[in-house]
């Protein structure tokens, strides 16, 4: 199953159209007259909320354009990562190439459900399986259990702590 769209723009073809800064792509020549040069590329939009820009009647993601300005093409069978879950964050050491599974990994959900004694039952899926990890008093506490076992079960989490 192909989960990326190919891009079909090279990494040559890119490089002549946009300067990479930190995260951002910056117009080197006028695609339009509205447009100018250094001016930085595309909008945030679209039903997910990353940064795209349309190139010759068609929309890119800003973080795929810049994977092949770097690496020359994506693994159809693979996707883009935001390994701090930025997806506006589009700096290269942020992006990584996973599984679909793997970063599925790397999302946070609460990791809890409220039972009908107002405490806090923590559930983490691995594999497609719930495992319980117990119930608590407090969402607080049964979110924290969930984050350990995030960092147990899911070997591509990334912790926002740097862990």
């Amino acid at each position: 199953m192909t989960h990326t769209k190919e891009i079909t723009l090279t990494k040559e073809e890119l490089h002549e159209m946009f300067e990479y800064v930190n995260g951002k792509l910056k117009y080197l020549t006028r695609p339009a007259h509205r447009i100018k040069v250094g001016q930085e590329a595309g909008c945030a939009g679209g039903k997910n909320g990353y940064r795209q820009i349309c190139i010759k009647g068609r929309i890119y993601r800003t973080h795929q354009l810049i994977w092949v300005m770097f690496h020359g093409f994506i693994d159809t069978n693979l996707i883009i990562d935001h390994i701090n879950r930025d997806i506006l964050d589009n700096r290269i050491e942020n992006l990584r190439l996973v599984t679909v599974k793997q970063n599925a990994q790397n999302q946070v959900g609460k990791g809890y459900r409220e039972n009908r004694q107002g405490r806090y039952s923590s559930v983490i899926k691995v594999d497609g399986k719930g495992i319980s990890l117990g119930t608590y008093g407090t969402k607080e506490e049964a979110h924290a259990v969930y984050l350990k076992a995030k960092e147990k079960y899911h070997p591509h989490y990334r912790s926002l702590n740097g862990r």
